[in-house]
């Protein structure tokens, strides 16, 4: 509700008071030196440390785009048209937490057992992508980094 509010009012402050304003709707974000209790370090961390990975729910696919994109996506709407944009950031793909996992234990050479609890989270939704097609209009901004290759990077930096 607070992010709603907060494009109203950049809105409001276009359409009443000329003030330009772009917001961007960041996707899920991921990347080396994010906080241990969000999924992708976890499951990193699982899989590098653990005889097993465990998880809550192996289903919910979500967007994830990678840090140096999102700071690419700011830089750019530095210099986005006058009025009011609202674009969103992500990669443009979803993945599921089954293949996250996959994606990290072929990157670290790993076939860990696989623990789900397969508890979903309450108004769960199940998958969620972005429409980057804005951004890449407006910002002449478009991901370059896969989710392979972030992945990769964070196996690297919690590897040493």
């Amino acid at each position: 509700m607070s992010k709603h509010i907060g494009e109203q009012l950049c809105e409001f402050a276009n359409r009443y008071q000329n003030v330009s304003a772009t917001v961007l709707r960041i996707f899920n974000v991921y990347g080396s030196g994010q906080k241990k209790n969000f999924l992708i370090p976890s499951l990193v961390r699982q899989v590098l440390n653990n005889k097993e990975v465990n998880v809550m729910d192996l289903e919910p696919r979500r967007d994830y785009i990678h840090t140096q994109d999102v700071a690419n996506a700011f830089i750019k709407s530095i210099d986005a048209p006058d009025g009011f944009n609202c674009v969103n950031i992500g990669s443009g793909v979803s993945y599921s937490v089954q293949e996250v996992i996959e994606i990290i234990q072929f990157i670290a050479g790993t076939n860990l057992p696989i623990v789900s609890k397969s508890l979903e989270r309450f108004q769960e939704i199940p998958d969620v992508i972005a429409d980057i097609s804005k951004a890449k209009k407006i910002l002449k901004w478009e991901p370059t980094i896969t989710l392979e290759e972030g992945l990769s990077d964070m196996l690297k930096v919690l590897k040493s």
